[in-house]
């Protein structure tokens, strides 16, 4: 007799894609590194609309043992609206001192060497992320992350 293997979560790769207004969206990005703690490192991401006309896009969280995402965008927690050439920021709290946010992705609870999956209604989008103090303005810390092009890195 045989066993096979039990079928094991990817999270972020074997979730299934949101919706956003009720339309599809596509896996655009992935950042490692992710980190979400109350008096702790935020993660703030920063996306550009590279498209001609309006779209939605969103950025759901995973813990760092894949599970997530943690947020439902879905629901609107980490969604955000596009104009043709717009820039974004959306961060992994209720404030950080040093950015404007346009949104801000609520209720992840502590997240620490997670992830991130951009998707968007558009692939007419770039974006950047990195970690930063929240608490001070300019940052007293903060360094980039590496944004990939879904699953694969191609380089820094």
């Amino acid at each position: 007799m045989s066993l096979a293997p039990a079928a094991v979560s990817a999270g972020i790769l074997d979730s299934p894609l949101p919706l956003i207004a009720g339309l599809k969206t596509k896996y655009i990005y992935t950042v490692t590194g992710v980190t979400s703690a109350t008096g702790g490192l935020e993660t703030v991401f920063h996306c550009t609309s590279m498209d001609k006309k309006p779209f939605k896009m969103g950025i759901e969280i995973f813990k760092g043992d894949g599970t997530g995402p943690l947020n439902d965008v879905a629901a609107g927690n980490g969604e955000q609206d596009f104009n043709p050439g717009q820039s974004r920021t959306i961060v992994t709290s209720s404030n950080v001192d040093a950015f404007d946010e346009d949104k801000n992705i609520t209720a992840l609870g502590s997240v620490d060497q997670g992830s991130a999956r951009i998707v968007s209604t558009s692939s007419n989008i770039v974006c950047t992320a990195m970690l930063v103090d929240p608490n001070n303005a300019p940052p007293t810390s903060m360094v980039s992350l590496n944004v990939f092009a879904k699953t694969k890195q191609k380089g820094n």
